[in-house]
């Protein structure tokens, strides 16, 4: 439910702070947010044996969700330029709340605390109703 949303949030926010850090590609780094579409993977391996054979014949392959992945990461047209949102391989546009830059320089402080990186400046505070937002929202 509200936590998978929000995880899948807080990967776009801290890919497009990671892109707004690399933009341009400088030094041939981007930073791309895929969403594969459904797959059927290992993940579901707890539910029954009807359900993940129902999943099997809806669901694609762990082959063919990792197709956006290896595009962003190979093709050039995704190496000229960071920020791009793919869903099954297009370019999609993401939830409004992922595009908040405050939000994202917020959890970009929260994870270097969290990873006990010491940060070069610190962002602009959030407001509550924007922590607020991000922590009840998903994408």
């Amino acid at each position: 439910g509200g936590e998978y949303r929000r995880s899948k949030l807080f990967n776009l926010l801290f890919t497009y702070a990671l892109a707004r850090r690399f933009s341009g590609g400088e030094g041939g780094l981007t930073a791309h947010a895929v969403n594969p579409g459904f797959v059927c993977s290992d993940i579901w391996r707890h539910k029954s044996e009807r359900t993940q054979r129902l999943y099997q014949m809806y669901a694609k392959t762990s082959s063919q969700g990792a197709e956006g992945i290896l595009r962003a990461a190979t093709e050039e047209h995704y190496g000229n330029r960071s920020g791009y949102y793919l869903v099954d391989s297009v370019p999609r546009v993401s939830s409004t709340l992922s595009y908040e830059e405050a939000a994202a320089e917020w959890l970009w402080s929260v994870s270097e605390g969290l990873a006990g990186v010491v940060s070069f400046g610190e962002p602009e505070p959030i407001a509550e109703d924007e922590r607020e937002a991000v922590m009840t929202e998903g994408v």
